[in-house]
């Protein structure tokens, strides 16, 4: 398995990292200077060119970015925009007029993080592809040139080095087909299919540090591999923790029939209510409950309307971890690298490496799915003491311990006896 030293995929990439700068973890420093360091109108011009990258990735891997550009520059417009719209409606699998919803649909399943207002601009600059087609090839030369050529050629020693660790850790086609199940991208079962059509292509991402990204074509799906990486191409490890606060999520019969009517498609909140009868509160709550787990993807659809989606891939990566723990010898054998973090994917900004929460959210949205993982590490149907509270919440938290347990009570995870000296993990509704 080779790894493509493609400047254009990386370039591709790059803006991608440089639009998500504000919210992404484990990129290179560089990006988040350069970020910083970018005029409003480079910013602009980032979020619509990188909105298109399903549509510039190169047939040729090995083209240079010179090379790229004066082809690029010499497409006819119109035949171009008719392209992109294509492939759009391609990724979306709808037909007929590129409307707002399938391009967002669109992009969602090339995995290019796009906000409404540049999803808008980029639909009425098709309109005009004549103006879309230069605006695309300036900021790409000019971002090539300002930032990034410097940056691409001081990589070169350490991408034949990546290469090198590449070739020793994925050597054979089992490897690789672990590696394409352990892609946790997928959002739904239309993608997965095409995951499963497509060639995969690595490709140096040289500010992606410890990240692993993506980028997709009609053919290929481009996995760009940063250098800090530790052991990005096996699947993710997954501690006991995390994968105990997930089977949890999926324990209860309310949240799998939501599931259930969510692998038919994407549901808003009402829909849901209206299918499984149940109280506005708790569907509400069964959501968040999914949603932290990872099992469910939420999205606002005008307004003050929310729509939901299942993760499938997210189903199968946890049962693989089941799996994989049933099969471990001895707890004794459960590498590092599995204690390392028992946080969920969701709240991991607030916690530090060793999983000990090193920031409280000022927002209560953001408190609830801390304090659904704090209490997970409760057993249902025991009482606790305060002191066996407090010495089940201190390894996990500086925080303070009293309070905690206020706000579990409050947001009703946790119930207590009239003289407060007894605790107990609330059941599920």
């Amino acid at each position: 398995m080779q790894l493509q030293t493609s400047a254009v995929a990386d370039s591709l990439n790059t803006l991608q990292l440089l639009n998500r700068a504000a919210t992404i973890r484990g990129a290179s420093a560089w990006v988040q200077r350069t970020a910083q360091a970018l005029s409003a109108k480079e910013l602009a011009d980032n979020q619509l060119v990188a909105s298109l990258s399903f549509g510039l990735l190169p047939q040729n891997a090995s083209q240079t970015m010179d090379e790229f550009l004066a082809e690029l520059g010499s497409t006819e417009p119109n035949q171009w925009v008719a392209q992109i719209q294509q492939h759009l409606l391609e990724l979306s699998a709808s037909t007929g007029p590129l409307t707002s919803e399938r391009l967002w649909q669109a992009l969602r399943n090339a995995g290019i993080y796009s906000e409404l207002a540049t999803q808008q601009e980029l639909l009425a600059a098709m309109q005009q592809p004549a103006q879309l087609l230069a605006r695309v090839c300036q900021h790409l030369e000019h971002m090539w040139q300002t930032w990034f050529k410097a940056e691409w050629q001081q990589a070169q020693t350490a991408i034949s080095q990546l290469n090198r660790q590449l070739q020793a850790q994925v050597p054979n086609e089992a490897a690789l087909k672990g590696f394409r199940q352990s892609l946790g991208y997928a959002v739904n079962q239309e993608w997965q299919q095409l995951q499963e059509q497509r060639q995969i292509v690595l490709f140096a991402a040289i500010q992606n540090g410890s990240l692993t990204t993506f980028l997709a074509d009609r053919q290929r799906l481009w996995v760009g591999i940063g250098f800090g990486m530790s052991n990005e191409l096996q699947p993710r490890i997954i501690s006991r923790n995390e994968l105990l606060f997930r089977l949890q999520a999926l324990a209860d019969a309310a949240r799998i029939q939501i599931m259930e009517l969510l692998a038919q498609g994407e549901l808003s909140a009402q829909a849901i209510i209206s299918q499984t009868q149940l109280p506005q509160s708790s569907v509400s709550r069964h959501l968040n409950i999914l949603r932290n787990a990872g099992f469910v993807q939420e999205r606002r659809a005008g307004g003050a309307t929310k729509s939901y989606r299942l993760v499938t891939s997210h189903i199968g990566a946890t049962f693989a971890a089941l799996e994989q723990a049933l099969n471990q010898a001895s707890p004794s054998q459960i590498s590092s690298a599995q204690s390392e973090s028992a946080v969920p994917a969701s709240i991991q900004r607030f916690f530090n490496r060793e999983g000990r929460m090193v920031t409280w959210p000022s927002k209560h949205i953001d408190r609830i799915p801390i304090l659904a993982y704090f209490a997970a590490q409760f057993e249902l149907g025991r009482e606790y003491s305060e002191r066996e509270i407090n010495e089940v919440l201190k390894p996990h938290t500086g925080s303070d311990v009293a309070n905690l347990r206020r706000y579990l009570i409050d947001v009703k995870l946790f119930e207590r006896d009239g003289t407060g000296s007894r605790y107990w993990r609330k059941n599920e509704e």
